[in-house]
């Protein structure tokens, strides 16, 4: 017999499977934040490549956060978060480092 998603039995598995995911997220999270501060740029390289894999790994963070967000209701349903969608603007490397 197959359970309905919306039935009282299938709503613990899915805030299981929720908080399953937000652990997979925030080990990711931690993992690239990590990456991200050692790819720190060093003065006296030219770092395209280091820049561009810093630009990915902050997108990625961007969107784990986003993920993140929507995940938090379904699993405290108690809290109050207020989700803005946001639209990221890349800032060049000048402004950046001013």
């Amino acid at each position: 017999m197959e359970q309905d998603q919306n039935s009282p039995a299938a709503e613990p598995l899915a805030t299981e499977e929720a908080r399953l995911q937000l652990i997979r997220l925030t080990s990711e999270y931690y993992s690239l934040r990590a990456q991200c501060n050692s790819l720190a740029p060093d003065q006296n390289s030219q770092g395209d490549a280091r820049d561009a894999r810093s630009v990915l790994i902050i997108d990625r963070l961007e969107e784990i956060t986003q993920e993140t967000k929507q995940l938090l209701p379904s699993i405290y349903p108690q809290l109050d978060i207020k989700i803005k969608p946001t639209t990221r603007q890349r800032r060049s490397r000048q402004t950046a480092e001013k």
